[in-house]
């Protein structure tokens, strides 16, 4: 494929191979079939968010995401060399940037801009990467998980996708998922679905920390009182069912077991 693009000053842009599956396959005159690609090459101008995390975070399975209102519209894993991330295809408006890993404690950037859909706004540097040192972001951490059953009643004709997310309200900022799950059906034996989801998330009980976007970076953070850290709200949802919302204010003790039962 040979297609010629141009990258402006400063700019990121990618190339979406476009695979014409009706134009690909093709009927001989014996009845056989073949396969001849026809394949355009569209380039378009990325936005975005992008950043650094400490390297010797990696290990620990770091998760950043791009939220409104809590919910995750863009996710990924840093480079495992370099440590940077970047969340592409972002709706024009603020995001807040979510970053977690195993027994660590959550960090919270607040309303990154991106403005345009060309724009890409840095929230860090490979200088100064995530997390910061002083003060202490990203902390070690001691978990406690919450699981149980979704139940889905009556059971659906279809194999629902049922989701489970573990939020936080952080005290002078925005509500967060921390963690989330699809919940996969257990099956009779006749792999038939039953109706019952199993989940289990494992979560910080160190308090997060947020730190609102500024410029110039680094991003200043704030750990939030010792509370935020262990008051979780579950949501819970499947389509064609109504969505539940439990709050669990302290999972600092013991795991917390929760069932829940969602009708249409």
């Amino acid at each position: 494929m040979i297609h010629q693009f141009k990258v402006a000053s400063g700019q990121r842009v990618d190339l979406l191979l476009d695979f014409d599956a009706c134009h690909s396959i093709v009927r001989t005159g014996n009845g056989k079939y073949i396969l001849k690609p026809v394949i355009k090459v569209i380039p378009f101008v990325l936005n975005g968010i992008e950043g650094f995390v400490d390297t010797a975070l990696l290990g620990s399975n770091v998760v950043v995401s791009a939220q409104v209102n809590g919910e995750i519209v863009r996710a990924t894993m840093p480079n495992t060399q370099t440590g940077k991330f970047f969340l592409a295809h972002l709706t024009p408006t603020n995001h807040d940037v979510v970053i977690t890993a195993d027994d660590h404690a959550t960090a919270v950037i607040s309303g990154v801009p991106v403005p345009t859909t060309t724009s890409i706004t840095a929230v860090s540097t490979s200088g100064a990467p995530i997390p910061v040192i002083t003060p202490p972001t990203l902390e070690a951490s001691a978990t406690h998980s919450i699981g149980g059953t979704v139940t889905l009643s009556p059971l659906s004709a279809t194999d629902e996708t049922v989701f489970v997310a573990a939020m936080q309200t952080l005290g002078s900022g925005p509500t967060v998922t921390v963690k989330s799950q699809v919940a996969v059906s257990e099956v009779d034996p006749q792999d038939n679905p039953t109706g019952n989801y199993p989940y289990a998330l494992t979560l910080p009980i160190e308090a997060p920390s947020l730190g609102p976007y500024a410029t110039p970076l680094p991003i200043v953070f704030a750990k939030q009182p010792a509370e935020v850290g262990v008051n979780y709200t579950l949501q819970v949802s499947a389509t064609g069912y109504q969505s539940k919302s439990l709050n669990i204010p302290d999972i600092s003790v013991v795991d917390t077991p929760q069932d829940f039962t969602l009708t249409p």
